[in-house]
């Protein structure tokens, strides 16, 4: 699936074209329950509800939080895909321009840069955009995916509503399997540790 996307993600490097003023959106998803695993999840947000098509390009923050969320892939590899679908009131041209994207970790850090882009019309007034991330390591745990969309130039429409899905292809997605210890915990950890050793040296 991800190699029959390559034509589409050249096509739209090829297409450039100018947008106009930039905004952001931080969308803030709850991946499920703890332990959790999936192979394709919807997420829908109201953030760019009534979004006019003019052309703009608004920077989605999309972070699973506070539960990480883990892709483990297969022996033989994988791809982590996450989309944002988006549906106008009326139909709209494809955007002039691709999104892009990293992975990070939980503390925001970049880790791993998108490899293939997808975007296309999947009816006619309905547009997915794409990142793909392949080559991952071992277990991934990733916070949060940046992507910037353009806004169709289409002024007389807008953004009727907006989704992020996620998918794994030779991927586990586990929610949340690998959290750190909270700075509390630590602590009682290390009063207990202190607590033996003092005990240790009366008996002695």
């Amino acid at each position: 699936m991800i190699r029959k996307l390559a034509p589409a993600a050249v096509a739209a490097l090829v297409t450039f074209g100018m947008v106009g003023p930039a905004q952001a959106v931080v969308v803030n998803i709850d991946p499920g329950t703890l332990g959790e695993s999936f192979t394709e999840r919807r997420f829908a947000f109201t953030e760019l509800d009534g979004q006019p098509a003019d052309g703009s390009t608004v920077t989605l923050d999309v972070v699973f939080s506070p539960k990480p969320l883990v892709a483990t892939p297969g022996a033989g590899g994988g791809a982590i895909g996450i989309s944002a679908r988006l549906v106008f009131s009326g139909a709209v041209p494809t955007p002039d321009r691709p999104p892009d994207g990293f992975l990070s970790d939980e503390n925001g850090n970049r880790i791993l840069d998108a490899a293939f882009l997808s975007r296309g019309n999947r009816d006619s007034n309905e547009v997915e955009l794409g990142l793909f991330f392949l080559d991952l390591p071992s277990s991934l745990l990733f916070h949060g995916v940046r992507m910037n969309l353009p806004m169709p130039m289409a002024g007389a429409t807008t953004l009727e509503s907006a989704s992020i899905f996620v998918s794994g292809e030779g991927v586990a997605l586990t929610v949340g399997v690998q959290q750190l210890p909270e700075p509390a915990s630590l602590a009682l950890f290390g009063l207990g540790l202190l607590g033996l050793g003092v005990a240790v040296r009366r008996r002695r």
